[in-house]
């Protein structure tokens, strides 16, 4: 995956922080695999910097999937309300009266269909602006020029999923289970 910042935003990285290059792989075979998994991390001189990025991350953990059902689920997440909740930089999202989200991407696990984001309030209500349709290979949608999100207003995580199997899946971290999660970065005034 790569990810790429607006020229002149950057995300501060604190001493403390650690970066988790996280990948996934489902194994099928019963054999224990090797393999490495690698990262670039490109810096910026201070200067060049216009503006301070953070992370977000909205999460639905309410997934109850009968099975052999196909399931939609969604969830809301108002802006600042609900949404400030899934933010994990170290800025004050409350202080902002406007964000600029600037890349979205999805996770989920093999069950998902389809996941699509819709902008919530404002004279776009209800636009789909995302849409991921394999689970293994979400797009990483670069918003430029960024996404304007205004109190009052916010995005409707919309989720579909297959199960295919005689048990109940719920969220949950492994393969068996499933996520609804929704990734971004933003920058503030």
């Amino acid at each position: 995956m790569n990810y790429h910042f607006p020229p002149g935003v950057a995300l501060r990285i604190p001493p403390s922080f650690g970066v988790d290059i996280n990948s996934h792989f489902l194994n099928y075979s019963g054999d224990v695999p090797t393999g490495e998994i690698y990262g670039n991390i490109y810096f910026a001189e201070p200067e060049e910097v216009q503006h301070v990025a953070d992370i977000f991350m909205l999460n639905n953990t309410d997934i109850n999937l009968p099975g052999n059902e196909t399931t939609t689920i969604s969830r809301t997440f108002m802006y600042p309300g609900q949404f400030d909740a899934g933010f994990l930089g170290s800025g004050n999202v409350n202080d902002a009266e406007q964000i600029y989200i600037f890349q979205l991407f999805s996770h989920a696990h093999e069950r998902m269909d389809r996941f699509d984001v819709k902008l919530v309030g404002g004279p776009d209500h209800d636009r789909i602006i995302y849409t991921a349709l394999d689970w293994e290979h979400p797009p990483i949608l670069e918003l430029n020029p960024p996404l304007i999100l205004e109190q009052g207003m916010g995005l409707k995580l919309e989720a579909t999923y297959t199960n295919d199997t005689n048990e109940t899946i719920t969220f949950g971290l492994l393969g068996a289970n499933e996520m609804m999660i929704l990734f971004g970065h933003y920058y503030t005034d």
